[in-house]
């Protein structure tokens, strides 16, 4: 509060609680020369998401900002110089698709640094800037980005030009003039591929046994998120930033990462994996709700309570009566926490 020049007070109601109350200036004007404000970035999701949770992970927006903000469409990025077919391409995915589309390889990769979309199709000739395959070997070289399927289209079929599209790591090509329903075809591959990940970390955190084929390097990365988060389980405050700095990684960048690879947010990421383990106590301790609600850093018994309805479809006590009695002694405790409690 100091360095932003703030006040910061509060007021007291016995059996009623403390309200704090923070104050900030509007403007610039009032910070020390010395001091130069970060700029806003209104497409920043890692501060929109931050900004949206509380300690309990629910948000402080009206339902319908929340819509303008985030949407169930994956996301497509087109780049194309023949802006007839760009848009041809476009009026194909519009409907399933959030569709961004470029006249360059340059912006290409701009627009994939910007947006991390599902999928990206190309040309492989451009007039200007980046040509495809130096756009692909450059999304291949990022750590961000390199995970992102490419289908690269081509003018030309012979062996020569495949070749080369498949060398600079594009995952797939196809060669105009080309058939709708093969583009499509294409691109719903790549897509259910990423579901097949999304349900191995949906499975991962529900105790489901289903295991989807996945990359290693993908189930290494879900698999050490998992593992960093239990480690901090009874940390009730562990989210966005903490994740960030135990993982080594920048905080845009993981945000990015996991939204890509479970289509979930970084504070609903760490609340399952407490609903995770919480459902592991559940089981195979005696605790009660309300202790076992403690123990995985839930402070609000009715929020808790929310919250696992919402991911094992019944309630705390229902899960108890259901599997307790079943499986107490069948299931193990990951001995990757720092405490266990019973």
């Amino acid at each position: 509060m100091d360095l932003h020049t703030g006040k910061i007070s509060y007021k007291t109601e016995k059996r009623k609680g403390t309200t704090f109350i923070i104050n900030l200036l509007k403007g610039e004007d009032h910070f020390p020369e010395n001091v130069s404000p970060v700029p806003q970035n209104k497409n920043d999701e890692l501060a929109k998401e931050v900004m949206m949770a509380n300690f309990n992970g629910e948000t402080n927006f009206p339902s319908e900002q929340q819509d303008e903000i985030f949407t169930m469409k994956r996301s497509l990025l087109v780049a194309e110089d023949d802006e007839e077919l760009c848009l041809y391409i476009k009026s194909i995915f519009s409907k399933d698709f959030e569709v961004t589309t470029v006249l360059n390889g340059t912006d290409a990769f701009e627009m994939a640094s910007k947006t991390v979309p599902d999928v990206i199709i190309t040309d492989l000739n451009f007039t200007g800037g980046l040509n495809g395959d130096e756009l692909c070997n450059k999304l291949k070289a990022d750590p961000k980005l390199k995970h992102i399927p490419v289908i690269m289209v081509t003018g030309e079929g012979s062996p020569e030009t495949r070749l080369r599209c498949i060398e600079t790591g594009a995952e797939d090509y196809i060669i105009k003039p080309f058939d709708k329903a093969l583009l499509k075809a294409k691109v719903a591959n790549f897509v259910a591929y990423k579901t097949n990940l999304q349900q191995y970390f949906l499975n991962h955190v529900t105790l489901k046994d289903e295991k989807p084929e996945i990359s290693e390097e993908k189930r290494a990365f879900v698999d050490l998120c998992v593992k960093v988060v239990e480690e901090h389980l009874f940390d009730d405050q562990f989210a966005v930033i903490s994740l960030a700095n135990e993982m080594g990684m920048s905080h845009s960048s993981l945000y990015k990462k996991i939204k890509q690879l479970s289509g979930h947010s970084i504070n609903s990421f760490v609340r399952m994996i407490r609903l995770r383990k919480a459902a592991l106590l559940l089981i195979n301790t005696n605790s009660n709700v309300n202790q076992v609600a403690f123990d995985t850093g839930f402070k609000d018994l009715k929020h808790f309570r929310a919250q696992f309805s919402k991911l094992f479809h019944c309630t705390p006590s229902e899960y108890i009566k259901k599997y307790r009695t079943s499986f107490q002694g069948n299931f193990r405790m990951k001995q990757n926490s720092k405490r266990e409690k019973s």
